[in-house]
């Protein structure tokens, strides 16, 4: 119902995503972890999701009173007067919203959500629970979690850290054992206008770093770069042409200002949104052909 505000799907500079769908809309059996916030219950959304993980270990800083355990449901993120961002809802349903009669559409609306909660109030984390979050996705053994059942194909970060990936020698191992095991990690660039190769985890090795773009096609005013793809995020200096369609990227959301309300949409600009976008292109890619390296997908993406 609400296709019409999803321009990243099919205007002059968006994905083109219907030609895509001729050929596959997802499968099944194709896992895309969301390391993010954690996911609110949503109409376009619960259909999608399989069972992840809370890796929030700090209790004051979690929302929800405890650390590490299997509810990976976003209590809020809020800190103070900063209201919740619902970002780990929006950022699923880019990659996988449910094809149905209401809401929006997922660009990959066949493969499955596996949220893996890192970040807690005001969007803080920690490098420490980033690696066991990526090293559990994988299905790697990690030391005081269960073993993931359900290991993923695509890991998406939407998160930046002015921190060069030099300096934390054990993210980028881990980055590059994902890759090895033919994971595709996409990560976005961050908002800063700056280059995103002093940021982490999109400038270390082997995550395809994505940028923002608006309407237009150009580089969005908040947007970093010198990155591997851009790709549309949403740019509210620039008009749609169209008073009704918004320019920000529209997707799952939660009406509660900080605790949790009920489902609705939003609009939302960043390379947050960009990057889940990437990921919906390559969750249909290896749903299309499951023999892919990690490799070959970000080739396939950046070359053309």
């Amino acid at each position: 119902a609400l296709f019409k505000n999803q321009w990243y799907l099919t205007s002059k500079y968006g994905i083109n995503v219907t030609n895509a769908w001729s050929k596959t809309m997802g499968s099944k059996n194709i896992v895309v972890a969301v390391l993010d916030s954690g996911i609110t219950k949503h109409p376009d959304l619960d259909n999608q999701v399989i069972p992840g993980y809370d890796f929030v270990s700090d209790t004051h800083s979690s929302n929800d009173g405890d650390g590490w355990d299997p509810n990976n449901a976003d209590p809020g993120d809020w800190f103070g007067n900063e209201a919740s961002s619902w970002h780990g809802t929006h950022v699923a349903g880019i990659i996988a919203a449910k094809w149905n009669n209401e809401g929006i559409a997922g660009i990959a609306p066949n493969v499955k959500i596996q949220p893996v909660r890192i970040l807690g109030s005001g969007g803080e984390g920690t490098t420490s629970n980033l690696i066991k979050a990526i090293n559990w996705a994988t299905g790697v053994d990690v030391a005081g979690a269960p073993k993931n059942p359900t290991p993923a194909k695509v890991i998406n970060l939407s998160l930046a850290s002015l921190n060069s990936c030099a300096s934390l020698g054990s993210l980028q191992a881990t980055i590059t054992a994902a890759f090895e095991k033919n994971v595709t990690i996409v990560s976005a660039a961050g908002n800063e206008a700056n280059d995103n190769r002093l940021y982490s985890p999109t400038g270390c090795w082997h995550p395809i770093s994505v940028g923002s773009s608006g309407f237009s096609g150009d580089r969005a005013y908040y947007s970093n770069y010198n990155v591997d793809l851009m790709a549309p995020g949403g740019d509210d200096s620039v008009s749609t042409g169209d008073a009704n369609v918004p320019s920000a990227i529209y997707s799952t959301y939660n009406s509660g200002a900080y605790t949790l309300g009920s489902p609705n949409y939003a609009a939302e600009e960043g390379t947050s949104m960009a990057a889940p976008v990437v990921s919906g292109i390559v969750a249909l890619l290896y749903s299309y052909n499951p023999n892919l390296t990690a490799e070959q997908v970000a080739n396939a993406l950046i070359n053309t």
